[in-house]
């Protein structure tokens, strides 16, 4: 699915947003066998999915501190902050500085940013910890205490160590995937293989398509928190991927297959978030989300779907609802407009469907 606003189609409570786009998925070669044929692409759409590749999780391996992800500014114009990563895995958020050693770089700080100041971010090499210091015992103030320290590195370990014992909180770390990463955030590592069964005896698989080392990726702390993974049938990849395999919705018979699946960029990030669904021996993907019509002055407000009805058929129904937040929470979910527009992978047009009660029904390929 997609975002500036998006979300794809994920369990309750864990909608993901991602940057905006209108394309989904991979698609096997003509000779592959048919249960594991997927759709061709169109003019309208580039449905290939393509995973993570070797220079983009390994291309910028060194023993040197670098920026990821992008730059975050609080307000319009900043200031700003990003997240660095040190050269042994460690993650340091909200950061506004460089990073400088004390201690023979047993003790690295960096000043952070918040709507609220500038605290001093000290991160405890050898105890693993990172701790946020807000105030100072002394009566300086965090920036205050972090020019002094670099000015004299070897006078001020001593008192930045102190100064770490009230420290407004202290987070723990620990090592996945070669990235020393909050352990309340990540408490495990990705599995390396999910397998879901199916009512008709077949096995959705998904393989993890990550190394045991992250910290040459170029954005490695996106691909921890939402790791891609190839989908398999009964052991054969389908082209297509998934972060998980939480959310599968079967037919009575168990002859249409739909689940939660996403479309994937060379760096192994979400482009869109779609439903992979499985009929008659063939894959096809339909957009995680449908729009209404911009004829006549139309609005880019996605319509997520969420299925509701899968028929033995290939007869599907599935409910939109928006996703918007406000200064008190999750927004109410807007009405649907009387028609709506989805991509599918099957025809270059997107359907064009009437709603009923926030719902939409189609019908797939029976070719």
């Amino acid at each position: 699915m997609a975002l500036g606003i998006v979300l794809w189609p994920t369990p309750p409570g864990v909608l993901l947003a991602i940057g905006v786009g209108i394309a989904a998925q991979v698609l096997l070669e003509k000779w592959r066998p048919a249960a594991m044929r997927s759709p061709g692409t169109h003019a309208k759409a580039d449905w290939a999915s393509r995973g993570p590749t070797p220079a983009t999780l390994h291309g910028h391996a060194g023993a040197q501190d670098r920026r990821i992800g992008g730059v975050g500014e609080i307000g319009m114009g900043g200031p700003s902050y990003w997240t660095l990563l040190l050269r042994d895995g460690a993650l340091l958020h909200g950061v506004c500085s460089a990073v400088h050693d004390l201690d023979g770089g047993r003790l690295r700080i960096a000043l952070g940013q918040t709507r609220h100041g500038n605290p001093l971010l000290v991160y405890d090499v050898a105890a693993a910890c990172i701790h946020v210091l807000e105030s100072i015992q002394d009566g300086r103030t965090p920036d205050a205490l972090f020019r002094d320290a670099c000015a004299d590195p070897v006078g001020h370990a001593g008192p930045v160590r102190a100064a770490c014992v009230r420290a407004a909180r202290t987070i723990a770390l620990h090592t996945v995937l070669g990235l020393r990463v909050p352990r309340a955030d990540h408490p495990h590592a990705p599995a390396e293989r999910l397998v879901r069964p199916l009512r008709d005896g077949r096995v959705l698989q998904a393989q993890l398509l990550l190394p045991a080392d992250l910290r040459g990726a170029a954005d490695p702390e996106r691909l921890l928190a939402h790791p891609p993974y190839e989908l398999q049938l009964d052991g054969r990849p389908a082209g297509l991927h998934v972060h998980a395999l939480q959310e599968v919705h079967e037919s009575a018979r168990g002859e249409c297959v739909v689940l939660a699946g996403v479309q994937l960029d060379a760096g192994g990030g979400a482009v869109d978030g779609l439903w992979h669904v499985l009929y008659r021996e063939r894959w096809h993907a339909v957009l995680g989300h449908a729009l209404r019509p911009c004829d006549g002055g139309g609005s880019y407000m996605p319509y997520f779907l969420q299925p509701q009805e899968i028929g033995d058929a290939g007869a599907l129904c599935f409910e939109l609802s928006t996703c918007a937040f406000g200064p008190e929470g999750q927004l109410p979910s807007e009405p649907a407009p009387p028609v709506v527009e989805l991509p599918v992978s099957w025809q270059p047009a997107p359907l064009r469907l009437a709603t009923d009660a926030n719902r939409i029904r189609f019908e797939l390929p029976q070719g």
